[in-house]
């Protein structure tokens, strides 16, 4: 089965058919859209009956479920895949960005299994380190829907990331696994890693999308989060030629939904490959399709153990 799992991817009920309510969130300049309103489940429909929190969404992959801890300006932003309540990729977000945070240690199943063992992106002792987008966000302006974050360096953003138990180390399924035989400075416990250069852009909103289950026909915001880049200024364009960066994935956005679709791709260098030919975007290496709302009856609440 495929896996949406971030590198560094019941029935349904009547409500889907329901109008929805954009979420209150932050006031945005005038064309300007919230970005927290797009990656996150509209909480309730329009009738007042409760979506986030009751209803996930499935598909082809694992289920996302979705939940929001905090308020307008300051909180988290919990997708976690499976009923079990993990393994999970958490972002933050304050009245500026949302970050890129947390996600499952790795691929492999004891990785995936293991609600102890995680990465986190962290630059000098700051968690708010690798904005993924801005709050407010025109889509396809190259200014407001453009984010580059530079390899460790002196800057305030980074894309360093600590691997957690360090590599090499025997997961164990228990509370060592967040911080195992720490020894800091020289051994604070964990591995560290980074992604060079990654560069996101938001591109405008497509309309009339068919992603087959129960949407058929609606609107999709793409999300291109590009990463070991050679620079912060690969090519943009429609296609997205490689211009010096290793993976793209892409995330498309629905505002009442939220993750509709993920898609990997890897360059290759070759016609064909995972990426294409530098020209065209090729066939991906894993897609991730969450078509189908279904009742979450009591299961998805977040399991996040270490902090």
């Amino acid at each position: 089965m495929r896996k949406y799992s971030m590198l560094f991817a019941i029935s349904i009920l009547w409500r889907l058919a329901l109008p929805v309510f954009a979420q209150s969130t932050i006031s945005c300049p005038s064309g300007q859209i919230d970005m927290l309103d797009m990656v996150t489940m509209d909480a309730t429909d329009s009738q007042g009956h409760q979506l986030r929190g009751a209803f996930h969404m499935e598909g082809n992959a694992n289920p996302i479920y979705i939940t929001l801890s905090g308020d307008n300006t300051n909180g988290k932003v919990y997708y976690v895949k499976s009923g079990s309540g993990h393994p999970w990729d958490i972002h933050l977000y304050d009245g500026s960005y949302i970050y890129l945070w947390i996600t499952e240690r790795g691929g492999t199943s004891a990785e995936w299994n293991d609600v102890y063992a995680f990465k986190k992106f962290n630059w000098n002792n700051s968690d708010f380190t690798l904005p993924f987008v801005r709050r407010c966000v025109k889509p396809g302006d190259g200014v407001t829907s453009n984010v580059q974050v530079p390899p460790p360096g002196n800057g305030s953003t980074s894309t360093n990331f600590q691997i957690h138990p360090a590599k090499g180390d025997t997961l164990t399924n228990t509370s060592t696994d967040c911080t195992p035989n720490p020894q800091p400075p020289a051994n604070p416990g964990y591995s560290t890693s980074q992604l060079g250069w990654v560069v996101v852009d938001v591109f405008p909103l497509q309309n009339n999308v068919n992603l087959g289950g129960n949407l058929t026909s609606i609107s999709m915001l793409p999300v291109s989060y590009r990463y070991n880049c050679a620079s912060g200024t690969p090519a943009i364009n429609t296609d997205e030629s490689h211009g010096g960066c290793n993976d793209k994935e892409e995330f498309d956005y629905n505002n009442t939904y939220g993750l509709v679709q993920w898609t990997h791709w890897v360059w290759t260098g070759s016609t064909g490959g995972g990426w294409g030919n530098g020209t065209t975007i090729g066939t991906p290496a894993n897609r991730a399709v969450f078509n189908k709302l279904v009742a979450n009856n009591g299961l998805g609440a977040p399991d996040f153990k270490c902090f």
